[in-house]
């Protein structure tokens, strides 16, 4: 069976890389043909369009792109839906697609039009609950004409779809409580944010000198600052973090702009402890075996309870504890409940944001970084739930074999 991958983002961010052709390749080494479509924000020479290309066919990979429109708004992402159908009917005809596979809401009506059109099987990909996230961004009002439409059409795509996948317990209680009709019957596959492990060496075969030196502990952060991603929070924890352990060094490694965080680590008394940079991905591994523990605050809302956090997969296959707040996908379970670890914790949760919920977790991620098993319970937790071969690879294989049925 070939499958035609809606992906309406650019062959060039790192989540497509991690999140999308990771997958494609596993299902490509399953022996599924997988042609993979992008929209790209920028035009693309002819010569690094050849790069993707080439590097991609030896995955196994078809790739096609087409530009991405974003102003005005609603017309060019009305624009863009046009031109995925257009050139997604030639693909399903060039390619004999079986499988249309959206990954998300715009190309889940992309492959909605064109599921009725040629008779393909539509796999809707959720990956987040729309509506609510630009709600909770404060981008649309609650209930509003915006956040009705989509929830609309999110039903519509439902109702369509042949299978469907969603990253969290939560979101998988969502789909069930909020569209029982519609997904009745239907196979339905938790599929996490996944780890590819091969990139992230095990705590226990690290490269001598690379293990964090007793007495200097290093707390790293990986990701985005602002937004979704709580920089002033981080910088309390922080503070409270260097109290109970006065020698702690907090390594931030960050895409955006460091301005976002440097007012508050120089508010919270951390300038001389603190070092803000980049990493490249192939680098994260060995960055990430130089530290001690690892810190994940993203703001709790509705919609990030069907959230799975990459960083966190990431952190747990580098031996690392993680410090997180509750109410983040099912990092809750992760980190204090998971059988993979034996019921023994590999992070600390705050629970809500305060100097004597900062302290609290302090103290508890001390006690984590002076365990000895601790690392290795945490990648145990990653292999067993993050994998992203027994676990991604797996899930995804399965869902494909049902549908190609």
């Amino acid at each position: 069976m070939t499958s035609l991958y809606l992906c309406y983002q650019s062959i060039t961010e790192p989540l497509t890389q991690t999140q999308v052709i990771a997958y494609l390749e596993g299902l490509t080494k399953a022996g599924y043909g997988m042609v993979l479509l992008t929209f790209e924000p920028h035009t693309l020479s002819r010569q690094e369009a050849a790069t993707h290309r080439e590097r991609l066919a030896k995955k196994g990979i078809t790739w096609y792109w087409l530009p991405y429109h974003k102003r005005p708004t609603a017309p060019a992402t009305a624009w863009d839906i046009a031109s995925g159908i257009a050139l997604g009917l030639r693909l399903i005809r060039r390619h004999g697609v079986r499988l249309l596979h959206a990954r998300g809401h715009v190309p889940g009506v992309m492959a909605l039009a064109l599921k009725r059109l040629t008779g393909a099987r539509f796999l809707f990909d959720i990956r987040g609950y729309m509506a609510e996230e630009y709600v909770d961004a404060g981008s649309w009002p609650a209930d509003g004409l915006l956040f009705r439409v989509t929830k609309r059409a999110e039903r519509a795509l439902v109702a369509a779809a042949d299978g469907c996948v969603v990253l969290t317990r939560p979101a998988l209680n969502m789909l069930a409580e909020w569209y029982p009709v519609q997904s009745q019957g239907k196979p339905v596959e938790r599929i996490p944010t996944c780890v590819d492990l091969r990139r992230i060496d095990a705590p226990l075969r690290r490269e001598p000198g690379l293990a964090p030196e007793r007495g200097a502990p290093v707390m790293v952060y990986v990701g985005k600052l602002g937004g979704w991603y709580m920089s002033e929070e981080m910088c309390a924890f922080a503070a409270a973090a260097v109290e109970v352990e006065p020698t702690l060094r907090w390594h931030v490694y960050t895409q955006s702009d460091p301005v976002l965080l440097r007012p508050h680590v120089a508010a919270y008394g951390l300038d001389q402890r603190t070092t803000i940079g980049r990493v490249a991905p192939e680098d994260l591994g060995r960055e990430l075996a130089k530290a001690s523990a690892s810190l994940s605050f993203i703001r709790p809302s509705l919609s990030k309870r069907a959230s799975s956090p990459t960083k966190v997969g990431e952190y747990l296959a580098a031996g690392l504890p993680v410090v997180s707040n509750s109410g983040i996908g099912d990092v809750d379970e992760l980190l204090t409940r998971s059988d993979a670890a034996g019921g023994k914790p590999v992070g600390a949760l705050v629970r809500e944001f305060s100097a004597g919920a900062y302290r609290s977790a302090a103290a508890r991620l001390r006690t984590l970084m002076d365990d000895p098993t601790a690392p290795a319970r945490c990648r145990a937790v990653a292999e067993a739930e993050l994998d992203l071969e027994r676990v991604g690879w797996a899930r995804y294989r399965r869902l494909y074999a049902r549908l190609a049925g």
